[in-house]
């Protein structure tokens, strides 16, 4: 609650403190949500890592990731369209830092309850020849048109217990740049892809210097580590080995 800035936040995480103790254990997504986990739990309580799985059903992408974007770079944000958690406000004063350096436009992919307001903020900043509002992609349309037309994903949230956009800009071998967050220390993505989410400018300037910034060698090493992780072989496993620590039922 305190990472997402939630309503009385700190009242809400301290009753968490008591009722995540009553389990006898957990079950959670990621190393880093088990982190999370720990702040709440006892020593006696366990807690057991199922990696989300990566298990694409569609055709396998280029082989080798590349970025050279020719005129306008076209950029994707993917998601659900909350503020509070996915930050898109963040994006009208970034475009406007963005605007003095690089020519771009920005696909808003996705819908929310806060898609009104910024369509209203576009409008009032002016900003409609940056942004296009596409509303909700399904799978059979979003995957060639992030594959034929976007040069670069964005991931600007404020908080994240796994994109899952992130495994499928990787799997599509799309460049990304996205906000510093804690789930990232698992993966050791290169700082020059990350930003701040809170500062517009350093998110206007992740994006502008990528060209500089960018090596395919290093996005492939990355790739292998994060679709390794998320393998559907090592997802089996994982919910093998948890189902074979639980008790036997008599």
């Amino acid at each position: 609650n305190a990472e997402l800035n939630n309503r009385f936040a700190h009242l809400r995480d301290l009753t968490c403190k008591l009722i995540y103790r009553l389990p006898d254990g957990y079950i959670t997504i990621s190393d880093y949500q088990a982190s999370l986990l720990r702040r709440f739990t006892h020593s006696g309580q366990t807690i057991r890592v199922i990696n989300n799985p990566a298990d694409f059903d569609y055709a396998a992408p280029r082989p080798d990731a590349a970025y050279a974007p020719s005129g306008r770079l076209e950029i994707a944000v993917v998601g659900r369209i909350v503020f509070k958690q996915k930050n898109q406000h963040a994006l009208i004063p970034m475009a406007h830092a963005l605007s003095q350096k690089i020519d771009f436009r920005i696909h808003i992919i996705g819908d929310g309850p806060d898609r009104a307001r910024l369509q209203d903020m576009i409008n009032a900043a002016r900003l409609t020849d940056r942004f296009v509002l596409h509303g909700w992609m399904q799978k059979p349309e979003l995957v060639p048109f992030i594959s034929e037309h976007i040069d670069l994903v964005l991931i600007p949230s404020l908080y994240e217990g796994l994109p899952l956009i992130l495994l499928e800009t990787l799997y599509q071998n799309k460049p990304f740049v996205m906000s510093d967050l804690g789930l990232l220390n698992e993966y050791d993505v290169p700082k020059d892809w990350l930003f701040d989410p809170r500062n517009p400018e350093d998110m206007a300037q992740r994006i502008a210097g990528l060209g500089a910034g960018f090596d395919p060698a290093q996005y492939a090493k990355l790739r292998a580590r994060v679709l390794a992780l998320h393998s559907t072989e090592r997802f089996h496993t994982e919910v093998a080995a948890v189902f074979d620590a639980l008790p036997t039922m008599e």
